[in-house]
C-alpha cells in the first residue's frame, strides 16, 4: 500500500509538472506583454503624456498602429518602447477613443496580433 501510494504522488507530482510547463509555453508569447495603458493625458505634466505598450520580452517585427476616431492612421511605432504622445499630424489630437493594433514575432517564433482602444483626455 505504501508504494502504491509513493508511486501515485510521484505520477501525480509529474503530471502537474508537465502541465504546468505546456502552459507556460502557451502563455509565454502573451506574457510579453506587461502593460497596457487604457488612458493617456498628454498635457505636458509628465504623467501619463503618452501611449507605450511595455514589453518584458526581445520581440521581432514588432509594428504598433494608431488609429484616430475615423479609422484613419495616424502613427506607426516600429521599436519596442517608442511612444505616441498623443499628437495627430503635428497637432494636439483631439479627446476621444484612440484604436491601435500591435503585431510582432514573439521569441518562440509566433506571429502574435493584439488590438485596443486607448482614451486621450486633455
Amino acid at each position: 500500500m505504501i508504494r502504491f501510494s509513493l508511486l501515485l504522488l510521484l505520477l501525480c507530482s509529474l503530471k502537474i509538472t508537465v502541465l504546468a510547463q505546456d502552459q507556460a509555453n502557451e502563455t509565454s508569447d502573451q506574457a510579453c506583454i506587461n502593460f497596457v495603458p487604457s488612458a493617456i493625458s498628454p498635457n505636458g505634466d509628465g504623467i501619463n503624456d503618452v501611449f507605450n505598450i511595455e514589453m518584458v520580452c526581445e520581440v521581432q517585427n514588432y509594428a504598433l498602429r494608431i488609429y484616430d476616431p475615423s479609422r484613419r492612421l495616424i502613427a506607426t511605432l516600429a521599436r519596442p518602447g517608442e511612444a505616441w504622445n498623443g499628437s495627430q499630424e503635428g497637432q494636439p489630437a483631439p479627446e476621444g477613443y484612440y484604436s491601435w493594433q500591435l503585431t510582432y514575432e514573439s521569441p518562440s517564433g509566433e506571429q502574435v496580433y493584439r488590438r485596443g482602444e486607448v482614451l486621450v483626455v486633455r
